[in-house]
């Protein structure tokens, strides 16, 4: 081990098992050894003999150690030693060490790259030795038995004879050694004092011949030595102090911390210059951090209260929304979004039908907004929302003040106190006073930063001042004003500065503070402290200003005095006139420099009486703050008594207020799908008519069967509906029963008639088409009328709805009511009771006045406090109602007026609509011969089906001459083709013919061949016969398929010809 643990040995174990934490492990050895006269050196490396009697010790210093053992193995039985340098003591540190195998020698290694082996005396050897040495010691002679021993000595303390002789040798060196010592000092007290008076007579010579101060070293290299030293003995300490150190400044950190940290400013104390006006800070802590949470969670309350709409109102769909999309939809089913015409004429007609549906789209909008003026037409008992606005505008801003100790008093909702306003403004409130105190600090501090540059300002004009005096006469000179320092309350920060002069005087302080322990004495502790408190009220190292005047000044006479006297002998009358000058300037300057200290010094004294002021003003202001805070912290804990009470009724208003909206929200989409199934209703209404008009346009002009086909077209059949999953069978029969009582009634009907026909068969001389054709629109109708009546049940059904919810909702508004009403009772209550409670008021005797007689009565309890500018508010208010009320007066005579006018321009008006409605019917009735329908005339202006047909007919015929251009193609590759085909046949006709030539030939010369042959090789082969078959079948087939291409050339040749698919040749064997 080195370092702290240097001469020691451990002993340690381990354990069976790693242990989990090794933190929590147990760290101390189980056993230590001194390793006795190794003068702190670390040992490097240990090791021991077979035996165990003896321990190799390798040392950091290069040395061997041999240690014997009293025990085995047991480094605590340590006896003898014996140690030997080998290795080099400053890099060479043993690194490994270990005997051989019979312990006869022994090898060192070390870190200098040497390796040392050793002869070691055998321990039998060494035994012999030692039992011959203790026979040695153990005899005795016999000359000594007859000398006389002499008295035991008992003390304990008396040195033996050798310790008297050893004790005596070091006095006698010690005295030496004082005595040498005495006589250098004294020699060096000589020689610093010929040193100190060779430097005076050094400084007492012209600066021209001086000797510099280098020069005086005589060894320059022993300073730098002794510096050296001393830079180690500082280093020594600080080491030596490193904890002690340490532990203070953690000390000091904590104090700060607890004491200093939390300080947003320290006090400090700026001082007037030349008045005894002072001004201090405000000691002020920072915000804490509970403070900043809980201002935080207030802030994050507040945003979620704004965000959160109490009163929102319910207006979800407004008729005119619904309107708009009613709109929108029917834009997006007119034909002109459906429309999928292209081209010049698609673009021709999608400009016919944008004017129509523009058209459209403007009727429908005078239409409703004629039908929103229908509809915002007020009742007889209307009252106009901006009458009651202005109403309620009017009592709110009546311009009186409601006394909340009256019994009518009603609270309003953004007066109204809770436990979290309360709080807010308890945070509000230690805000501003924090944030006006810190104003204040700040703006103190900055006046202390410029009296510090102020300070250095005049100190430098106090040193030009000096300067020029030095070339006045002292006859013209003006007493200089003192010198500016800083005070110590003016610089607390510095308080935690130290110099080297602070320091000795904290050391003379400790020392006596030391002294006061050990002899009891306050008399010097007490004059300790007085002298360190006299150092330090000292004045800068400058020197005293008074001193340093008197000086100056006593210089100056002097060289005043020569110099006059140098003049009135020397000096010329042009060199006076410049001297004269001169001291004018000086005079000048002098008294200027002087005007503007005295000037800067008493703008800076009124700036610290002002400041000084406004801190009186912040004082009383902080106090009112203060009491206003106990205030306010009385009313915290009282609604925090009715917070519980008071958020019950809140939370049920609350409740009452959403059930209301969520009532009317209902009620206003349950009025939009009423006013949806309406138009729906009107759609079908309308598909109805439109569905009779084609009716009646299918029967044409002048049809005898018109009666009878009207009929057909109104009866009312029996219909099998498709059965729906869930349905009853007795719904299905009343239906089938409803069904046949209306086929009953159209049977009665038409039994009651005079003429009779079967409306189930088409009578002699009817048009068959047309009849089916009555029977299909009639099947339509019955649709429409089925989903006519679907359409009336559903728009009931929400009817009864409607009213359901209108009657809930009158319920709601009575609960509503209610709970409203029992949160104002408890409003009132609480507002009474936080008029119990008693604020501070600061009042003057002339804010006292008595308005009835002049005279303030003997007691003055049912006095108001109230502001005198609300006072002259309230006369003035007298004149205003006046005024105001001539001014409603006047402009209800307006609005009568205004009103007489409105229903003789609505007359007027409507007389002209009846003109204009009588002069159109008039045109339509000379052009048309009978008044019709704008729209209907519109839609058959462009029919856009008709036109999407005649675009799609034409490009129709586009693709069948595309098609018949492709045919025609065809075609005539075809005929190209059968030209080729035709030409390869002639070729393979060709070849055939040849091949039959030279098969005759060959014939010919086979049957030539053969009549020399027997009997057995004559006739016809087989093969021959089989091969001649189907050469003969090759030329049918061939002759076949040139017989059908010549037919589908001809086929193809005449006009309107169908292709037929080519015919496929019989499957041929292999040639």
């Amino acid at each position: 081990m080195g370092g702290f643990d240097s001469g020691y040995l451990y002993r340690c174990e381990y354990p069976a098992e790693a242990p989990k934490d090794f933190e929590a492990a147990k760290r101390e050895p189980v056993h230590s050894v001194t390793v006795k006269d190794s003068s702190d050196v670390p040992v490097s490396v240990i090791s021991f003999s077979k035996s165990g009697r003896r321990a190799y010790l390798g040392m950091q210093d290069g040395s061997v150690r041999v240690q014997l053992l009293d025990t085995p193995f047991d480094i605590g039985s340590m006896t003898s030693q014996w140690c030997l340098p080998m290795h080099d003591n400053d890099y060479g540190a043993v690194t490994g060490i270990c005997p051989s195998h019979d312990d006869a020698y022994l090898i060192s290694v070390g870190r200098d790259g040497n390796y040392f082996v050793y002869n070691i005396m055998p321990e039998e050897e060494m035994q012999e030795r030692q039992a011959a040495a203790a026979k040695a010691k153990a005899a005795v002679l016999p000359s000594a038995k007859r000398i006389q021993r002499g008295d035991d000595i008992d003390d304990p303390g008396a040195y033996s004879i050798e310790e008297d002789k050893q004790k005596s040798e070091h006095d006698r060196r010690v005295k030496l050694a004082e005595e040498k010592k005495a006589g250098i000092r004294r020699r060096v007290n000589e020689l610093r004092v010929e040193f100190r008076k060779l430097k005076e007579l050094n400084q007492a010579l012209p600066e021209r011949i001086q000797l510099r101060q280098r020069e005086f070293e005589m060894v320059p290299q022993l300073k730098l030595d002794m510096q050296e030293q001393r830079k180690q003995k500082v280093h020594l300490v600080e080491r030596e102090l490193a904890w002690e150190s340490e532990r203070c400044q953690i000390a000091l950190n904590k104090l700060r911390k607890r004491f200093l940290d939390e300080l947003e400013c320290d006090l400090v104390v700026v001082r007037a210059i030349e008045s005894d006006h002072e001004v201090a800070s405000i000691r002020t802590s920072k915000l804490s951090e509970a403070f900043n949470r809980l201002k935080e969670e207030m802030e994050r309350k507040r945003t979620l209260a704004s965000q959160k709409d109490a009163t929102r109102d319910a207006t979800l769909l407004s008729a005119k929304e619904v309107t708009l999309e009613a709109s929108a939809e029917k834009e997006e089913d007119s034909p002109l979004f459906k429309s999928n015409l292209k081209g010049a004429r698609g673009e021709r007609i999608l400009r016919q039908l944008r004017k129509v549906e523009e058209k459209k789209r403007k009727r429908a909008q005078r239409r409703q907004e004629r039908q929103e003026l229908e509809q915002s037409k007020p009742s007889d008992d209307y009252d106009d929302p901006e009458d009651v606005r202005a109403i309620q505008e009017a009592r709110d801003n009546m311009g009186d003040f409601k006394l909340k100790s009256a019994g009518d008093y009603v609270v309003p909702p953004h007066l109204r106190l809770s436990s979290d306003k309360a709080r807010q403004k308890l945070i509000d409130l230690d805000e501003k006073a924090y944030q006006q105190k810190c104003d204040f600090n700040r703006r103190l501090v900055a006046l202390r930063d410029r009296k510090k540059q102020l300070v250095q300002e005049l100190n430098a004009k106090l040193q030009q001042l000096e300067a020029i005096q030095l070339r006045l006469r002292p006859d013209d000179r003006k007493p200089l004003p003192p010198k500016l320092t800083m005070h110590s309350t003016e610089t607390p920060e510095k308080k935690y500065e130290y110099t080297q002069e602070t320091l000795m005087e904290f050391k003379a302080e400790m020392e006596a503070k030391a002294a006061v322990a050990v002899t009891g004495e306050d008399d010097q502790g007490f004059s300790a402290f007085k002298k360190a408190a006299g150092i330090s009220s000292l004045a800068p190292p400058g020197g005293a200003p008074g001193a340093s005047s008197s000086q100056l000044t006593d210089a100056a006479d002097a060289a005043s005095v020569a110099g006059t006297d140098k003049s009135t002998s020397a000096l010329s009358e042009l060199q006076s006139e410049r001297l004269a000058a001169e001291n004018l300037r000086n005079l000048y300057a002098q008294n200027q420099l002087l005007r503007e200290f005295q000037s800067a010094v008493r703008n800076f004294d009124c700036e610290v009486r002002l400041l000084r002021h406004e801190k009186f003003d912040l004082d009383a202001k902080l106090k009112r703050a203060e009491l206003r805070q106990i205030t306010l912290f009385e009313e915290f804990q009282l609604l925090q008594q009715f917070e519980i009470s008071e958020s019950t009724l809140a939370n049920r208003v609350e409740q009452r207020g959403e059930e209301k909206i969520d009532v009317q929200n209902k009620v206003v989409e349950c009025t939009s799908k009423i006013e949806s199934k309406k138009k729906d209703i009107e759609r079908v209404q309308e598909k109805d008519r439109l569905l009779f008009d084609t009716f009646k346009e299918s029967l044409g002009e002048g049809n005898k069967f018109t009666e009878y086909l009207t009929k057909v077209y109104r009866k009312r059949i029996k219909r099998k509906k498709v059965e729906k999953e869930g349905e009853d069978a007795d719904e299905d029969d009343e239906s089938d029963s409803d069904d046949d009582s209306d086929f009953e009634s159209e049977e009665e009907e038409s039994d009651g008639e005079g003429v009779r026909y079967d409306l189930d068969i088409c009578p002699a001389g009817c048009d068959q088409n047309l009849y089916d054709n009555t029977c299909a629109l009639r099947e339509k109708r019955l649709d429409l009328e089925e989903e006519l009546a679907e359409e009336r049940k559903t728009m009931e059904a929400l009817r009864k709805e409607l009213e359901g919810l209108q009657k809930k909702a009158r319920a709601v508004e009575t609960a509503l009511a209610q709970a409203e009403k029992e949160l104002e009772a408890f409003q009132l209550e609480k507002q009474s009771k936080l008029n119990e409670l008693e604020t501070v008021v600061v009042l003057r005797l002339h804010q006292i006045l008595h308005h009835e007689n002049g005279h303030l009565p003997q007691d003055i309890s049912n006095c108001l406090v109230f502001e005198r500018s609300a006072l002259l508010q309230l006369k003035r208010r007298i004149s205003e109602l006046q005024e105001e009320k001539h001014q409603q007066n006047k402009e209800q005579k307006d609005a009568k007026r205004k009103n007489i006018q409105l229903n003789k321009d609505r007359r007027l008006y409507q007389a002209h609509i009846d003109d204009m409605m009588v002069k159109c019917d008039k045109m339509m009735v000379d052009k048309f011969g009978k008044v019709e329908d704008m729209e209907k005339l519109e839609q058959i202006v462009v029919n856009p089906k008709i036109e999407e047909l005649t675009v799609k007919m034409f490009e129709q015929q586009e693709k069948m001459l595309d098609e018949m251009n492709q045919w025609d193609d065809k075609i005539r590759e075809a005929k190209d083709q059968l030209i080729s085909q035709t030409r390869d046949n002639t070729k393979k006709l060709s070849q055939m013919l040849m091949l039959y030539t030279d098969q005759f030939e060959l014939e010919e010369q086979i049957e030539s061949r053969q009549k020399n042959l027997g009997s057995e090789y004559q006739g016809a082969r087989e093969a021959d016969i089989e091969e001649i078959e189907k050469l003969m079948q090759l030329v049918q087939i061939q002759a076949q398929e040139l017989n059908a291409l010549k037919e589908e050339i001809g086929m193809l040749s005449r006009k309107g010809g169908h292709i037929l698919p080519p015919v496929q040749p019989p499957m041929q064997g292999p040639l």
